[in-house]
């Protein structure tokens, strides 16, 4: 749904994405916890497709996605994972 966080992503691993072309439709915030969107400031993640329609087909503020967010989040989710796994491996 290209949000700041997807497109960032995308940035990241060289995927053809045009800029020029983004537009945001920002989410309304449910709550201080649940913004609808991954960047920033969420504390959790909870899907508002249903309590929110877009109108363009993007769904948050994909302008201000980078490449070097993109980076960010593709090393920490990595780096998560490989604790979980060495935490699971070691419970064995």
């Amino acid at each position: 749904h290209a949000c700041e966080y997807e497109t960032s992503l995308l940035l990241d691993w060289g995927e053809r994405v045009d800029m020029a072309q983004a537009v945001d439709e920002p989410v309304t915030p449910h709550s201080r916890f649940v913004t609808g969107d991954l960047c920033p400031g969420s504390r959790i993640f909870w899907s508002t497709w249903r309590n929110q329609r877009s109108q363009t087909g993007t769904y948050g503020r994909p302008t201000l996605a980078t490449a070097a967010k993109g980076a960010e989040i593709t090393k920490a989710t990595v780096e998560n994972y490989l604790t979980l796994l060495r935490e699971v491996r070691a419970a064995e």
